[in-house]
């Protein structure tokens, strides 16, 4: 379901009556995760990988625990290549208490 956000100033995908654009993040984002999302400013302008503009591509975006966003593939190429870190802050990219299970 495609529609427009003035605010964003392009088109989106997930139905109009299902999101809500942020000020801060200047993204829309689910209606449902509105109060639980963790704004950044500008969270969708560059990917931090591949340097493209997220705001408008195509291609699917996945936000890290720390609230930063980037390409989905982008991030698991990133997590392919031992990076457990944001690329943008350095903090956790996965809930250590799962990579704790994991090594036990």
């Amino acid at each position: 379901m495609i529609f427009h956000c003035d605010k964003c100033g392009i088109c989106r995908v997930g139905g109009k009556e299902f999101s809500v654009h942020c000020e801060t993040c200047q993204c829309c984002i689910f209606k449902e995760h509105k109060e639980s999302h963790k704004c950044v400013k500008g969270k969708l302008e560059d990917c931090p990988i591949c340097m493209e503009d997220m705001q408008s591509s195509t291609m699917s975006t996945s936000v890290i625990p720390c609230g930063h966003a980037m390409h989905s593939k982008c991030l698991v190429k990133y997590i392919n290549s031992s990076n457990l870190a944001c690329p943008m802050c350095k903090k956790s990219i996965i809930d250590p208490s799962l990579f704790e299970a994991h090594m036990d």
